[in-house]
């Protein structure tokens, strides 16, 4: 039996380590992808602005009524916000594939929960929580205070 335990445990081990040298690689390959994608939105981007527009109220002379008018806001280039996107991303793949590679791998095999969020998820939980929160917050009176 101990035997069968150990051949497990090396498995296990071995599934785990080639799982996060697989996580590092995807992570640097994407980095670099989303690095080349928001290079080559950049260098693709024409100069077409889309306009942001605001409706507001104006005062019309001629018929001497208030009514809406539409006004541009800002006019934004799309592709140039795009790749802004890309590059935060290859930012993020950088980063975790490096700096943060283990802290990652341990909140992956965590199941992505923290304590704060696994409080949030389950309800039966979240319920009791927001339960005592209320009945601490409760007056002598009975009656809950307004907010």
């Amino acid at each position: 039996m101990a035997t069968s335990d150990a051949t497990a445990t090396a498995e296990t081990s071995e599934v785990t380590g080639a799982r996060g040298t697989r996580l590092r690689l995807w992570n640097a390959v994407m980095a670099v992808l989303h690095a080349i994608q928001g290079v080559a939105m950049v260098a693709l981007a024409g100069s077409v602005l889309w306009p942001v527009t605001r409706t507001r109220y104006g005062f019309d002379p001629a018929t001497e009524t208030i009514a809406p008018e539409t006004v541009t806001f800002v006019d934004a280039n799309l592709p140039l916000l795009v790749a802004g996107f890309l590059f935060v991303s290859a930012t993020a793949h950088t980063v975790v594939s490096t700096v943060r590679y283990d802290s990652y791998v341990d909140y992956l095999d965590r199941g992505m929960t923290s304590s704060e969020a696994s409080a949030s998820s389950d309800p039966k939980r979240a319920y009791v929580t927001a339960s005592a929160a209320n009945a601490a917050a409760t007056p002598a009176n009975g009656r809950p205070s307004p907010v």
